[in-house]
């Protein structure tokens, strides 16, 4: 009896050592169904998880956004950019064009009623003429590689295929990063050459802009030395360029204190402000 019983508490013992090791590896699922969580805890998942809701991880590289892996907005700029920005923005400029060449046509070339006197007078002096071709210079070069950048993947990679593009929008970017400087100091000396003179008179100016500067009335009201059209076209370039020269330099250094978001702000007021 002493033996059979012996036999029964070993058999007894094993049978709950299995069963212990057949349920302890399934106490954390039972755990986690108790918790009401219904899920395994997968660090991986839960990485990507975060990386998709751009939350911020840690990273020894010290800067604005550093710590985000990987952004959706920049997906959602570079889509808005492809599919809304360059085609919209391509309408306004070739339509500014159409109604330059428009005007052309119906109104023809300006000619001087009584003909050429043979007299030449000094109108702007040598500085000046400097620095009115500075600007243009540096603006050609600023609109050129704007344009390859902006349009050029639809107009040049059908004739110089994606190989010649990439070398060419490389060049583009060169040059209109290192040309973008130039066009702020070409600036800065443009508005302080012209100032005194681009400064609005109002009744002058008023009268100017109620003939349409010669287009109503049939006669071209008194305007001095530069007219009222003059003077706005001058503070449309001073403002349009300081909000080019702003915009510009931000992307220039996007190292300093700029967040993704304001980059593709600057992104978007720098096309606007060149068209």
């Amino acid at each position: 009896m002493q033996a059979t019983g012996q036999y029964r508490f070993m058999i007894g013992a094993m049978l709950l050592l299995l069963a212990m090791v057949l349920l302890v590896p399934l106490a954390p699922y039972a755990l986690a169904y108790v918790q009401g969580s219904g899920a395994v805890p997968d660090p991986g998942t839960d990485l990507w998880r975060d990386v998709r809701q751009a939350v911020p991880g840690d990273s020894q590289v010290q800067g604005v956004d550093t710590g985000t892996l990987i952004s959706a907005r920049g997906e959602q700029w570079r889509q808005y950019r492809m599919q809304q920005l360059a085609p919209y923005s391509a309408v306004v400029f070739a339509g500014v064009i159409g109604l330059f060449v428009l005007y052309f046509l119906i109104r023809g070339r300006i000619r001087i009623m009584a003909g050429r006197s043979g007299r030449l007078i000094q109108r702007y002096s040598t500085a000046d003429r400097w620095i009115h071709w500075f600007m243009a210079v540096v603006f050609l070069v600023l609109m050129l590689t704007g344009l390859v950048l902006l349009y050029g993947r639809w107009v040049l990679i059908p004739w110089l295929g994606p190989e010649g593009f990439s070398a060419t929008a490389a060049f583009c970017k060169w040059a209109h990063n290192l040309s973008g400087p130039l066009f702020i100091l070409a600036l800065v000396l443009m508005f302080f050459a012209y100032l005194r003179e681009a400064l609005f008179k109002f009744k002058v100016d008023i009268a100017w802009f109620l003939h349409a500067g010669g287009y109503l009335g049939g006669r071209h009201p008194s305007s001095g030395k530069i007219n009222a059209g003059q003077k706005a076209w001058f503070w449309a370039v001073v403002i349009g360029g300081a909000l080019l020269s702003i915009s510009g330099l931000a992307m220039d250094f996007p190292a300093f204190v700029q967040s993704r978001d304001l980059l593709q702000d600057a992104h978007l007021v720098h096309t606007l402000s060149a068209v």
